[in-house]
């Protein structure tokens, strides 16, 4: 049935050598793995016969890295995260949106340790918001696999209009109504009153990620940006109502892992890894 032979008593696989046995693995992996010896270690779920039902286990696989990108589909895998912690995060989660901080000490030693759990994927280019706590991050992470980082406004963070330097309590405490309009209906009503509405948002995502489509078919890439910026963008690719974008999680440094289609179509495969914030 699969291109692979599952072991269930030692729970471990075998690959007939084939790409399409690691495509399959991987779209089925539900946790990244680590790093071991020049190998990464899968663990993923399938579903296995049993006398009146199928029953779900839990594998792991080992597979060399030269053989973990995905090729000859025309899709292209992107990693995106969120940047390091700046000094705002910290304070209280001040709103940053445009205001152009810098990684905290913080911040920095999450990208390396970023850095460190994904030295092993075989990106082919690396891009950032042109926000230096995006670029830092990024360029941590690129110059373990040779890469520039290019940089590109459309995915800045967030215009938070007059939230920005503030937090939530103290905006809300102010101005209730403006906070009130945007958790109601983020689409329409501007991020503190002069910011950018989620469409805008939204749009200037679409765009960025639609290029890239068309650049990088069979590429792995890896984009840097931010925590609402990333959550809008995939809120609205997988069709959720943009007013609950704030239901989904963005750590530092957190990553998405998702597939494009060459005409734009994502398929989105995890959400906010942070395994290797257990440093912290």
């Amino acid at each position: 049935m699969f291109p692979f032979r599952i072991d269930p008593l030692s729970a471990s696989v075998s690959f007939a050598a084939k790409l399409e046995g690691v495509a399959f693995i991987e779209r089925y992996a539900c946790g990244i793995s680590r790093i071991y010896r020049g190998k990464r270690l899968l663990q993923f779920i399938l579903p296995r016969r049993e006398p009146c039902c199928f029953k779900y286990v839990t594998y792991h696989a080992f597979i060399d890295q030269k053989d973990v990108s995905v090729g000859g589909n025309g899709l292209t895998r992107v990693y995106l995260l969120r940047h390091g912690e700046t000094e705002w995060n910290h304070d209280g989660n001040r709103y940053c949106g445009r205001t152009d901080l810098n990684l905290s000490a913080t911040g920095k030693r999450q990208a390396e340790w970023v850095s460190e759990y994904l030295q092993g994927v075989p990106f082919t280019a690396a891009y950032a918001s042109t926000l230096k706590r995006a670029r830092a991050t990024a360029e941590i992470i690129a110059r373990h696999h040779d890469l520039p980082v290019r940089s590109d406004e459309r995915i800045v963070e967030v215009d938070f209009g007059e939230w920005e330097g503030k937090t939530r309590p103290e905006f809300t405490k102010t101005d209730p109504e403006s906070w009130e309009m945007w958790c109601l209906n983020p689409a329409v009503f501007r991020a503190g009153r002069t910011g950018e509405t989620a469409c805008e948002v939204l749009e200037r995502g679409r765009s960025f990620f639609a290029e890239l489509a068309q650049k990088h078919p069979d590429d792995t890439v890896l984009v840097v940006a931010h925590s609402s910026f990333n959550r809008i963008y995939l809120a609205g690719m997988l069709g959720m109502p943009l007013s609950n974008y704030r239901r989904l999680s963005q750590d530092n440094t957190g990553m998405n892992i998702f597939e494009l289609s060459p005409d734009h179509e994502l398929i989105l495969i995890q959400m906010n890894i942070n395994q290797h914030l257990v440093h912290e």
